[in-house]
């Protein structure tokens, strides 16, 4: 124990503050039917890449490679395209990837070692996976398939040192109180699995436009004080999240995540799409 006490670690910086997301850890965000997952996956990417704040909390510049399973790969493009014009970005972003491959199955030799080659090409540090069921070929609720692909993304986490974040998608229907990390579909081991669980839910009807929307931080292993929630907007016009409820001061004035995607301060967006080569913007 002596020894352990006088151990002096490598400093490790956090890559979303106040513990939400750490190196070679695991984040989860879940949701129910529209309420903006991917957006706000893809918003994540773009910040992360960019070391932009994110929902009021700091990050670090970070290689991001989001790998999106459930979009068509055109309408994936329109949304990246309309985020990236309504932020204001008038040059390309170098960190961040994107790949869209509706077959792929992680919990399989094949499928992992096809991620496996995504990461090694890219570098990436923080891979963001969206969603879950569709990365399974196995049964979400069986406790078993569920840790053969968690068993996969700790393999690869060790192997480049790297983050995972992964979509969730909650039950259709639920009566009174949300229950926050209960209401996501599938086995027990998936809210076991991370270091830390984000909750998404509708603070108006699902088809208000903007769409409202909480963002509440549970289990949050890292986290050495309570992180509180945070409530955002987001507008089907730009897809730009704006937080009307500040997480460091809960009273502050509404403001816009995107203000600091200033022009000319970032090198080239490298989506990748099918053979990961660069894209006209």
């Amino acid at each position: 124990m002596e020894d352990f006490l006088k151990w002096n670690p490598p400093h490790q910086e956090e890559i979303i503050s106040d513990g939400i997301l750490l190196p070679q850890s695991g984040l989860i965000l879940h949701g129910k039917f529209k309420t903006f997952k991917s957006i706000i996956a893809m918003h994540t990417g773009f910040c992360l890449a960019t070391g932009t704040d994110w929902f009021g909390h700091k990050t670090v510049p970070t290689d991001t490679l989001i790998v999106q399973i459930e979009v068509a790969e055109q309408a994936q493009l329109r949304r990246c395209r309309k985020y990236y014009h309504h932020a204001g970005l008038s040059t390309p972003v170098s960190k961040l990837w994107i790949k869209s491959d509706r077959f792929l199955k992680i919990d399989t030799s094949w499928g992992m070692s096809e991620l496996d080659k995504y990461i090694a090409k890219t570098g990436a540090k923080v891979i963001i996976l969206d969603p879950l069921y569709k990365i399974m070929s196995g049964d979400t609720n069986d406790g078993k398939d569920v840790m053969r692909l968690f068993d996969n993304l700790d393999i690869l986490i060790d192997k480049y040192k790297c983050s995972f974040i992964v979509i969730h998608h909650e039950r259709k229907s639920y009566e009174g109180e949300h229950k926050g990390a209960e209401q996501m579909t599938g086995s027990l081991f998936i809210s076991n699995w991370p270091d830390g669980i984000v909750g998404i839910t509708p603070t108006t009807h699902e088809d208000a436009e903007p769409a409202g929307l909480k963002l509440t931080f549970e289990g949050m292993r890292n986290a050495e004080r309570f992180i509180p929630p945070v409530k955002i907007i987001i507008s089907r016009d730009n897809l730009i999240p704006k937080v009307v409820h500040d997480v460091l001061d809960p009273f502050a004035q509404a403001k816009t995540i995107s203000t600091e995607l200033i022009a000319g301060e970032y090198k080239p967006l490298l989506p990748i799409i099918d053979d990961m080569e660069e894209i006209e913007q």
